[in-house]
C-alpha cells in the first residue's frame, strides 16, 4: 500500500495517497507512514487552495496535525490565511513562524503587512508597528500618499527621497514616483510602474495606471491575466460602466462560436444594427445547427439562407446545405439582387463544400454541373474550366474531358496553364501532330517553359520510336537528332543519344550503337539513372534479349557501386514510377524490382517523415515485402507518433507470413480507426483498397462516424404540408425578412427589398 501511495503522490494523486496511507497505518506501524502522509496532505492542501476551496483546506490541515501531530504546519497555515485574505490570523501566528520561512518569503509577507498598515487595516498588537517597519516610516508614507492625493508631487517626492530602499514601502515608494510621473511624461511612468513586481500587493494598481496603447486583442489578453474579481474594476478605470462589463464577460469567454453568439445577443446593445449583422455573418457560419436555430428570430433577408447553409456544411450536412444554397439562389432570382459574378461565386462554393474524403461518382457529377453553372455566369475565371477539366477526367468521361478543354483553350489561346492540359490530353488520346504544335504555341508565350520543352522532346523521342519499328531507319534518325535539343530534366537529359545507340543497334552498327550509349550515359551524369534509362530504351525499341540483359548487369554493377544509395536518386526514381506514361511506367517498374538491393539500403539514408511515407507505398508498389518491413519498421523507431507506419509494417508481415490467429487483422482495424481523420483519409483509403487486394477484411464497425444533429434531422424529419422535409423551423424568406405569403400580398405593389451583400462587408 505504502508502495502504491508513493506513486500517486509521483502522480499529484494527493487524495487517493492519502486514502492508502491511512489504510497502510492501520496494517503496520504508522511511523512507516508518517513522511509520505505528511508529504500527500500537504500536495492536497494546497490543491484545494489553488481552487479557492479555503474551508475545505482548513479542515485538511486539522486532520494533518491530528494524523501527523509532528509536523510543522505553520507555513501552511500562514499560506492559507494569507490566501483566503483572512490577515488578522495570518498577522497573528507570524512571529511564531517567522524563522521557518526563507528571507525571500519574509520579505513578501512583511510587504504585505506594512501595505495593511497604510491601508489601515486592523493589525493584532502583538505585531506592533516598530517590530515590521519604524512607525515614524509609516507616517512618512501616510503623509507622502496625503501629498500626492493633493496633487502636490514635488513634497511627496522629497518625503519619498526619504524612505530608505531597504523599506517595506520599498515597492509602494516605486509606485508612487510612477503614478507622479504619469502625470507629465506617460513613457517615464509606463517604465517605472512596470518594474512592480507581479506577486506584489500593490502590482493590480500598478497595472491599472499602466498607460494603454495596445491593440484591442492584447487589451483583452492583458484582462485576461488578471483575476475575475479584478477585471471589473481594472475595465472601469479606462471604459464606460457597460462596457466594462461587456469586456469583462467576453475575458472570460471561450471563444467557441456558440458562446460568442450567446455574448453578443445578451450585449446586442453595445452594437449598431449593422455591427450586430456583421457579427452573426462571421459567426453563425461556424457555429452548425444550434447556431442555424440562433437565427430564427433575426431579420436577415435572404442572406438567412445563406447563413443557415454555411452553418449546415460545418456540421457536414452538405445535402442539405446544396438544398439551401438553391433556395438562396432562387430568392435572389426573384428579387433580382445577386449578380451574375455572386452567382458563379456560390455555385462554386457548392461544388468545393463536400470533402475530398467523402467524395464519390455522384458527388463528382453533381459537382461538374455546378461548375458548368458557375461558368455560364461567369466564363472568364481560368481556375473553374481547369477543375471542371479536372473533375471530368477524374469521373473517367474522356470524350467531355477533352470537349471541355477544347472548348476552354478557344475561350483562352493564350493561357499556358490551358494549353499545358491541352497538350497533355492530345498526346493521351494519340495525336502526337497536334500535341506538338500546342507545345510550340505554348514556347511562343513562354519560351523558358520547361513543360513545353521537355514534352516536344519526349514527342519526337516516342515518334522516332514508332518510325524505328517500321524500319524507317533514316526518317527515324532524323527525329531522333531533332530531339537533341537541352533540357534539365534529368528523365530526358542524354535520352536521344540513347535513342540513336538503340537505332544503330537494331541496324547491327554494335560498336557505333554503344559508343553512342556511352556519350549518353556521360551527358546524363548520373550512372545509376542513366542505366536504368538504357534499360528502359532497350525494351522501349524492342532490342534483342541478349542486348536487354546485357544492360540489366549494367544497371545492377551502377546500383552495386553507389555507396550508400543516393537520396536525390532514390527520389527521382520514386517520382518516375509515378508520372512517366502509361507505356513506359510498366517497363520502369519491372526495371525497378530488378533493384532490391539497392532500394533496401535506403534505411542508410535520412528521411522526412512524409518523404518515408512516399517511399513505403513505392516499396509496396515492387512488391519489395523484405525492404518494406525492414524499412518500416526503421521509420516507425524514428518516429513513433506516425502510426502510418506501423500500418505498412503490418502489411509487409501479413504479405510474408499468413495471419492465422487474426492478430495482424485486429492490429490494423484498430490503427485504422485511430487514422480515421480528415488528414489522413487518403492514406486509410489506400490502405483499405490494398487490403481488398490482400483479401485481408476488416471488421463491420470500420470507419464508424457519430450522425450530426443535420444529418439526424434528415433521417427523422416530418413532412410539411407540400410533402418536402422541414430541416428548419424556420420561414421561408423572400425579402426584407417577410414570409413569402407576405411578399405574395405586397407583390402587386412592386415592393422589392435589398438584399445584403454576401461575400464582402457592407459598404
Amino acid at each position: 500500500m505504502i508502495k502504491k501511495a508513493r506513486e500517486y503522490i509521483k502522480q499529484q494523486k494527493y487524495r487517493e495517497a492519502i486514502t492508502c496511507l491511512k489504510q497502510a497505518g492501520k496494517a503496520k506501524h504508522p511511523e512507516d507512514t508518517t513522511p509520505f502522509l505528511e508529504q500527500a496532505y500537504t500536495g492536497r492542501i494546497l490543491e484545494l487552495s489553488d481552487k479557492a476551496m479555503f474551508k475545505e483546506a482548513l479542515i485538511l490541515l486539522k486532520n494533518m496535525c491530528h494524523s501527523c501531530p509532528d509536523a510543522q504546519t505553520g507555513i501552511l497555515q500562514l499560506t492559507l490565511f494569507i490566501r483566503s485574505g483572512n490577515y488578522t490570523k495570518a498577522a497573528k501566528i507570524y512571529p511564531e513562524i517567522q524563522h521557518q520561512l526563507t528571507a525571500a518569503q519574509r520579505h513578501k509577507t512583511e510587504t504585505l503587512f506594512a501595505a495593511l498598515a497604510v491601508s489601515k487595516e486592523d493589525i493584532p498588537p502583538n505585531i506592533s508597528e516598530t517590530q515590521l517597519f519604524p512607525a515614524d516610516e509609516l507616517h512618512l508614507v501616510r503623509q507622502a500618499i496625503k501629498h500626492f492625493s493633493a496633487e502636490e508631487d514635488d513634497e511627496a517626492a522629497n518625503i519619498l527621497r526619504s524612505i530608505s530602499f531597504r523599506s517595506k514601502f520599498k515597492e509602494l515608494r516605486l509606485i508612487l514616483a510612477g503614478l507622479m510621473h504619469l502625470r507629465q511624461n506617460s513613457h517615464k511612468a509606463a517604465e517605472i510602474l512596470s518594474k512592480a513586481s507581479k506577486d506584489s500587493p500593490y502590482a493590480a494598481l500598478a497595472a491599472s495606471a499602466l498607460p494603454h496603447n495596445d491593440s484591442a486583442e492584447q487589451y483583452l489578453q492583458h484582462i485576461c491575466t488578471l483575476l475575475p474579481k479584478e477585471q471589473v474594476a481594472y475595465c472601469q478605470q479606462h471604459l464606460p460602466k457597460a462596457r466594462a462589463k461587456a469586456l469583462a464577460d467576453l475575458a472570460g469567454n471561450d471563444g467557441t462560436a456558440l458562446n460568442l453568439l450567446q455574448f453578443i445577443r445578451k450585449h446586442e446593445y453595445l452594437f449598431s444594427q449593422k455591427q450586430y449583422r456583421l457579427l452573426l455573418r462571421n459567426i453563425v457560419p461556424f457555429s452548425g445547427y444550434e447556431g442555424a436555430r440562433f437565427i430564427t428570430g433575426v431579420k436577415l433577408d435572404a442572406n438567412k439562407m445563406h447563413l443557415m447553409a454555411l452553418a449546415a456544411e460545418h456540421d457536414g450536412a452538405f445535402t442539405a446545405a446544396g438544398d439551401l444554397w438553391t433556395d438562396y439562389l432562387d430568392v435572389t432570382d426573384y428579387t433580382k439582387t445577386a449578380s451574375n459574378l455572386e452567382k458563379a461565386a456560390i455555385y462554386r462554393h457548392m461544388a468545393h463544400s463536400v470533402p475530398p474524403e467523402l467524395e464519390d461518382e455522384s458527388d463528382l457529377t453533381n459537382q461538374i454541373g455546378l461548375l458548368r453553372k458557375a461558368l455560364t455566369y461567369d466564363r472568364e475565371h481560368v481556375p473553374t474550366w481547369i477543375e471542371l477539366a479536372d473533375k471530368t477526367k477524374k469521373l473517367g468521361k474522356k470524350k467531355q474531358y477533352y470537349a471541355v478543354l477544347n472548348e476552354a483553350s478557344t475561350q483562352f489561346p493564350d493561357n499556358v496553364a490551358i494549353l499545358l492540359l491541352t497538350m497533355r490530353a492530345a498526346a493521351e488520346r494519340g495525336a502526337h501532330k497536334k500535341a506538338s504544335t500546342i507545345a510550340r504555341q505554348v514556347l511562343d508565350l513562354d519560351p523558358i517553359n520547361t513543360a513545353a520543352q521537355d514534352f516536344i522532346v519526349a514527342s519526337r523521342l516516342e515518334h522516332g520510336r514508332k518510325l524505328a519499328a517500321q524500319k524507317k531507319w533514316d526518317l527515324a534518325k532524323k527525329e531522333l537528332l531533332a530531339a537533341g535539343t537541352r533540357t534539365k530534366s534529368y528523365r530526358l537529359r542524354g535520352r536521344y543519344r540513347m535513342a540513336l545507340g538503340m537505332l544503330l543497334l537494331l541496324q547491327k552498327k554494335t560498336e557505333e550503337g554503344l559508343e553512342a550509349i556511352h556519350q549518353a550515359q556521360q551527358e546524363n551524369g548520373i550512372p545509376v539513372l542513366a542505366a536504368v534509362l538504357v534499360v528502359l530504351e532497350s525494351r522501349l525499341f524492342g532490342l534483342p534479349v541478349k542486348w536487354q540483359d546485357r544492360f540489366v548487369r549494367e544497371l545492377k554493377q551502377a546500383a552495386v557501386h553507389e555507396k550508400p544509395p543516393s537520396k536525390q536518386n532514390i527520389s527521382r526514381l520514386t517520382t518516375w514510377l509515378n508520372t512517366f506514361p502509361d507505356a513506359q511506367q510498366r517497363h520502369l517498374y519491372q526495371i525497378c524490382q530488378g533493384l532490391s538491393r539497392y532500394f533496401s539500403r535506403i534505411t542508410e539514408i535520412d528521411w522526412s517523415q512524409d518523404e518515408g511515407l512516399v517511399l513505403c507505398k513505392t516499396l509496396c508498389n515492387l512488391n519489395m515485402t523484405t525492404a518494406l518491413l525492414k524499412y518500416a519498421k526503421h521509420m516507425h523507431k524514428a518516429y513513433p507518433g506516425r502510426k502510418e507506419y506501423k500500418v505498412w509494417s503490418l502489411l509487409a508481415q501479413y504479405r510474408k507470413k499468413p495471419d492465422r490467429d487474426g492478430s495482424i487483422q485486429r492490429q490494423l482495424t484498430d490503427l485504422l480507426h485511430e487514422l480515421d481523420t480528415p488528414e489522413t483519409f487518403t492514406f486509410v483509403d489506400e490502405i483499405y483498397d490494398l487490403m481488398e487486394e490482400l483479401r485481408l477484411p476488416l471488421h463491420a464497425s470500420f470507419f464508424p462516424s457519430p450522425l450530426s444533429p443535420f444529418i439526424e434531422a434528415v433521417l427523422n424529419y416530418d413532412l410539411d404540408e407540400e410533402g418536402e422535409p422541414d430541416l428548419f423551423p424556420f420561414p421561408d424568406i423572400t425579402e426584407k425578412g417577410r414570409s413569402s405569403s407576405a411578399n405574395s400580398r405586397k407583390e402587386k405593389k412592386g415592393n422589392r427589398g435589398q438584399q445584403l451583400n454576401l461575400f464582402g462587408d457592407d459598404e
